[in-house]
């Protein structure tokens, strides 16, 4: 009986870690789109995970709630932050701290 309790944790943790790496692949393509909209500099490295909730989407159906922070450059010397949200597997908002607020 353990031996099963242990196996769906291990799966559960496994499809937890695949989902999270499909969506940290997206805010940084998603980062990378809005940098080179605003022709400034997306800093390697820099996109990361700061909050991670429950909430509903636009079908009232339970999704991860993930918010990412990220850094860029519009000169090549001071860095400035960005944030961006994703609901489920779907871009929400992205904010750059030298433009307004986008909402997708």
């Amino acid at each position: 009986m353990f031996d099963w309790f242990l196996l769906l944790f291990v799966g559960a943790v496994g499809l937890y870690w695949q989902s999270a790496s499909r969506m940290g692949e997206l805010a940084i393509l998603c980062a990378r789109r809005e940098c080179k909209k605003y022709d400034v500099q997306l800093l390697d490295h820099t996109v990361h995970t700061i909050h991670l909730s429950m909430s509903r989407d636009h079908n009232d159906q339970w999704c991860l709630w993930r918010e990412y922070q990220f850094e860029y450059t519009v000169d090549g010397q001071a860095r400035q932050q960005g944030q961006l949200v994703i609901l489920g597997n779907r871009l929400i908002k992205i904010t750059l701290e030298s433009n307004n607020t986008l909402i997708h």
